[in-house]
């Protein structure tokens, strides 16, 4: 994900977008793998034949919800006491070399060798 964020940053993608898109995937797999633990548990209790699912799968969701509302306070407190301003800074400059402009040179060219065989 950091490398995502990295490529971002290079351009000039506003802070505020990267800073959604950080946090989005964090908390998909945060959230997935504990859902994926109820799942789990739901699955151990309940050995046999299970009537109300509906019911179980309405727990798993309730625990859920509320999970994730814990974590985002917990996540604003924590950005909050570290001083977090919402900004995504790079480390180092990216300069652009000889192997930079080789892989653009090639990319190009193969975009041209396709147009030109589509039309054909």
């Amino acid at each position: 994900v950091n490398d995502i964020i990295k490529a971002l940053k290079v351009f000039f993608v506003p802070d505020i977008f990267l800073f959604v898109l950080d946090i989005t995937l964090k908390y998909i797999f945060l959230l997935g793998d504990f859902s994926l633990q109820l799942l789990y548990s739901l699955k151990l209790r309940s050995v046999g034949r299970n009537k109300n699912k509906a019911t179980a799968l309405s727990g798993i969701a309730g625990t859920l919800f509320i999970q994730s509302k814990e974590m985002a306070e917990e996540m604003y407190e924590a950005m909050e006491c570290r001083g977090f301003t919402g900004e995504y800074r790079r480390k180092g400059k990216g300069n652009f070399g000889f192997i930079d402009l080789l892989f653009v040179l090639l990319h190009t060219g193969w975009l041209i060798i396709f147009v030109y065989f589509e039309r054909i």
